[in-house]
């Protein structure tokens, strides 16, 4: 069981290994290519949005072939566009090459929802699986800048790169030697993929479940994009105080994840998603209130509140999620990744933008994120109390 669970959180810590360990050279590409920042983001943007469609298609391609083959495929294609990113001249090859490595990355993240519900069919113990390997992934974001500041120390911003080429080729190893975990293959025909598709949209618990864990993502997306910005920019810390600060917020998604491994010992896990969204509301009213003293920790305290919210909702959100599906598991875990991307893609869009102050613009985008998904919350519980 170990050896499953630290494959899967190795492949679910794709996102974070690429883009955190890549943020606090952000300052540094916008001085050495003369372009804004907001610009320079561009990048982590389209790595997104690449990374988001992929998983759409490697949902179904793994439900077809296995998981297995496509995965090997999907991480080779990142080690590639990765060591592209490494040699871009400018910020538009940037951009590109950060497409191919978001497209490959997209199969490690859509495939590992997949195996966890191959290998583990209990809606119990997948949930607790599903926690270990959420902490497990929250490491990455702890480790990812500070690894990124003492690569910047010690060489170059290509040197970031290579890293991430290197965890990619160990992956692709680990792949390489695991065993296959889908029993029975689907035929795949492109009208049946849509059909399927369509047919989760008519899903509508499935849909509030996976709708509740991409919003309450949305802030914690928008800090990633404008992290740098504000407390290398704005707030003038170096590269290494920036990383420290980045891993501080980062502990709240471990901190989460062991909170969610107590509470669902005692309650349900629609409960702890109430939970869940009860604080980030309260993280979110904080960085209102404390937004006018404009210090490091007045703005650090709440954002750790807020995304404290998402390492206790990550797992039971996706648990209660797949719960409603019971085949084509691929598809449905490739919708369900997809969709946190797609909103995560929107947040850092809108945070990425030249604004007077980004504290105050990812206060409302937390505060949107959060009231929209206590709605769905409060919807749900009026109907069932009206059936």
């Amino acid at each position: 069981m170990l050896r499953i669970i630290l494959l899967l959180g190795g492949l679910t810590a794709f996102p974070p290994a690429s883009t955190d360990m890549y943020l606090p050279a952000i300052p540094l590409l916008g001085t050495l290519w003369d372009e804004p920042l907001s610009r320079i983001n561009l990048a982590l943007v389209s790595f997104f949005i690449a990374f988001s469609f992929a998983i759409l298609f490697f949902g179904p391609v793994s439900d077809r072939f296995g998981r297995k083959p496509p995965l090997v495929v999907g991480i080779a294609l990142y080690c590639v566009g990765t060591l592209l990113c490494a040699a871009a001249e400018g910020v538009d090859a940037m951009i590109a090459y950060r497409s191919l490595q978001g497209f490959g990355a997209g199969s490690a993240a859509a495939i590992s929802v997949a195996m966890a519900k191959d290998r583990f069919a209990d809606e119990r113990q997948r949930g607790q699986v599903l926690a270990y390997i959420a902490m497990a992934m929250a490491i990455t974001p702890m480790l990812a800048p500070m690894i990124g500041a003492a690569i910047l120390k010690l060489a170059t911003w290509p040197y970031i790169f290579y890293g991430q080429a290197a965890f990619g080729a160990i992956m692709l190893v680990a792949t390489l030697a695991m065993q296959e975990t889908l029993t029975q293959t689907v035929d795949i025909r492109l009208k049946a993929v849509f059909r399927r598709y369509i047919s989760l949209f008519s899903n509508l618990p499935f849909l509030m479940y996976m709708f509740i864990g991409s919003l309450l993502m949305a802030p914690m997306f928008a800090f990633i994009a404008s992290s740098s910005t504000i407390y290398q920019t704005q707030m003038q810390v170096s590269a290494t105080e920036y990383s420290l600060l980045f891993a501080f917020n980062a502990l709240s998604l471990v901190i989460g994840s062991g909170v969610y491994l107590q509470l669902k010992k005692r309650i349900s896990d629609n409960r702890v998603i109430n939970i869940a969204v009860a604080i980030s509301l309260i993280g979110t009213v904080l960085i209102f209130l404390l937004d006018r003293n404009a210090s490091l920790f007045h703005f650090a305290l709440p954002m750790f509140s807020v995304t404290l919210s998402v390492g206790i909702s990550r797992a039971p959100t996706m648990n209660l999620a797949l719960e409603q599906v019971h085949e084509h598991i691929g598809q449905a875990s490739s919708l369900i990744v997809f969709s946190n991307f797609v909103v995560a893609g929107i947040a850092m869009t809108i945070a990425s933008q030249n604004v007077a102050n980004h504290i105050t613009l990812i206060a409302v985008i937390a505060l949107v994120a959060a009231l929209a998904a206590a709605s769905i919350l409060a919807m749900n519980h009026f109907s069932l109390q009206r059936s």
